[in-house]
């Protein structure tokens, strides 16, 4: 069984395609975006086989924001 990951973004490089991806890559993908450092007993996964994804440092120049869409209702279940 196989996966699709998709990904968008000023962080990511355009029309790029690669062969295969561990799931365990996914969190190390995720803090790399989010600039956290990933758990250091999380060993599994890397992002030594997926540096060509990112853009170039230069191009990132967008500025990302975060809006809410959580909205209340007003419905009883």
């Amino acid at each position: 069984m196989q996966a699709i990951f998709m990904a968008r973004g000023p962080l990511f490089s355009k029309s790029i395609q690669i062969d295969s991806l561990n799931n365990v890559d996914i969190y190390h993908i995720a803090c790399h975006i989010l600039k956290i450092k990933p758990n250091r007993y999380a060993n599994a996964g890397s992002l030594a086989n997926l540096t060509s994804l990112f853009a170039p440092i230069g191009n990132t120049s967008t500025q990302i924001t975060f809006t809410s869409t959580n909205t209340t209702t007003g419905r009883s279940i």
